[in-house]
């Protein structure tokens, strides 16, 4: 389970606002803490601002034991996002597609008969050590004409996963 369920807490709902470096790198631009969520515990008491907000008690003391309660959580369970994108490439129209022409000739053999026309290509997934910017999607499109794809009788698309 997560690092809330496992000291019997419940996530109901958060916001978190981010903002872009001018290198094009997506960051957090909010602190993340019950001031920004609002978290119950298991019998569904209020531990975050709503404290404050209808008068329920000590918004510090709940705040704190929030605090104590994730220190004691265990962090190994946390995983770091890794950043994984797919680049499609598939021959571009009129270009003759043998692979593609023998599979759909082997599906109308299996009774496919509506497969008007198979186009086969190739699927990069390639995973990245840091975070999406404009600049790691320049270097996608780079790659792609000098390496994964053949600009003149391919078309392909890079999609982020």
């Amino acid at each position: 389970g997560g690092l809330l369920k496992q000291r019997n807490l419940v996530l109901v709902d958060f916001k978190l606002e981010f903002g872009q470096t001018e290198k094009g790198y997506i960051v957090l631009a909010d602190e993340m803490s019950p001031d920004t969520m609002r978290i119950w515990d298991s019998s569904t008491t209020s531990m975050d601002k709503d404290v404050f907000r209808e008068d329920k008690g000590d918004l510090i003391a709940t705040y704190t034991r929030v605090f104590e309660e994730m220190k004691k959580a265990k962090s190994q369970d946390v995983k770091p996002r890794r950043e994984i994108v797919q680049v499609v490439v598939e021959p571009k129209s009129g270009i003759k597609n043998p692979p593609g022409e023998v599979t759909k000739k082997a599906l109308g053999r299996l009774g496919f008969a509506e497969v008007d026309e198979v186009r086969m290509g190739k699927v990069f997934s390639i995973t990245l050590k840091r975070p999406i910017t404009t600049e790691i999607l320049n270097q996608l499109a780079i790659m792609n004409v000098k390496l994964l794809s053949n600009p003149i009788s391919e078309n392909n698309k890079v999609r982020i996963e």
